[in-house]
């Protein structure tokens, strides 16, 4: 609590892992993400990875071990299940933790594991502000002709990034329907969403000013006509902003 009365924010980064049958690509991930706390999602099976192979290999390094759950997933070749299993979960290990209201880890490492268990833990962490790691090999290096696991000492992080700097903004297209509908609440609720969840700054401000405009209608619509207006009038330099760097963009 600092001394106005407000909530520090817990700057701890934690990370959800999927756990497969190599320790190797979770090794090089917790070297290169340095999470303060992880969040294994892991089979029955792959779980011992952790305990017999990972944090063996952390402690000869002399590297930190993290605070960690298990989040175990019923069956890791059913999609459906794993995704329920994270969604219900995840946000209970992240209370252990100690995390407090934050639900989701920012990071989610999704290279372990089965097929089925990296497309959940993808397509459960999409739904929260969440980037995204994936571990593959320097020069293609795997085992079983290219196929198999990456071969140890071979690892390269090959993909760091918030998909919701790209994806957001096909969200859009739904807060105008909820617009041309008259639902301006909804419409600014939907774009609020989209401005904290991407983490790209032209991307933020583009949304955060589209959810002021939408906002100074609805505020217009039920006559609180001076937040109506304040809204209104802070989305306008950020607008104005917008439309130089696409007339920049067509010129160039």
């Amino acid at each position: 609590m600092t001394g106005d009365g407000k909530m520090e924010e817990d700057k701890r980064k934690a990370l959800l892992m999927t756990v497969g049958g190599s320790h190797a690509p979770l090794l090089f991930s917790l070297r290169s993400n340095r999470p303060d706390a992880v969040v294994f999602f892991a089979s029955r099976g792959s779980r011992r990875q952790v305990t017999e192979k990972l944090i063996p290999a952390l402690l000869a390094e002399g590297l930190p071990l993290p605070d960690h759950e298990f989040v175990i997933t019923p069956d890791e070749q059913d999609l459906g299940a794993s995704v329920f299993e994270l969604l219900a979960a995840v946000p209970k290990a992240m209370e252990k933790l100690g995390f407090g209201r934050r639900r989701w880890p920012a990071l989610a490492d999704y290279t372990g594991g089965t097929k089925t268990m990296s497309a959940a833990t993808v397509w459960a962490s999409s739904r929260e502000r969440c980037d995204f790691s994936y571990i593959g090999a320097a020069g293609g290096e795997r085992t079983k002709d290219g196929l198999g696991v990456v071969v140890g000492g071979r690892e390269l992080c090959l993909l760091r990034e918030n998909p919701w700097n790209k994806i957001a903004y096909f969200e859009i297209d739904s807060a105008m329907r909820f617009f041309n509908q008259g639902q301006y609440g909804n419409a600014a609720a939907l774009l609020g969403e989209m401005a904290a969840k991407v983490s790209e700054p032209t991307a933020r401000r583009m949304f955060a000013a589209l959810r002021d405009v939408v906002s100074g209608f609805f505020h217009w619509d039920v006559f609180d006509h001076k937040r109506a207006v304040a809204s209104l009038g802070k989305s306008l330099a950020p607008l104005l902003d917008s439309r130089r760097m696409a007339m920049a963009c067509c010129r160039g």
